[in-house]
């Protein structure tokens, strides 16, 4: 697996949910990304699968430089 991203600094939780965010280089370019990592485990515990998905949709919609497409 090719790592495109190293993580430099974690912030602090975003929900009950997420477990944090973190900031990112991109290591061809150097460029200084947000990260949301998520527990896989804790997702589905708590039931909010439907609400990932519409994010992951939502966020496939976006168009604009500054965010990377999904």
């Amino acid at each position: 697996m090719q790592t495109w991203f190293s993580v430099v600094l974690f912030l602090k939780n975003c929900s009950q949910w997420s477990p944090f965010v973190a900031v990112g280089v991109h290591q061809l370019t150097g460029h200084k990304v947000a990260i949301k990592v998520m527990n896989r485990q804790k997702i589905k515990s708590l039931d909010v699968v439907g609400k990932i998905r519409r994010e992951i949709q939502n966020l496939k919609l976006f168009r604009h430089p500054h965010i990377i497409k999904l």
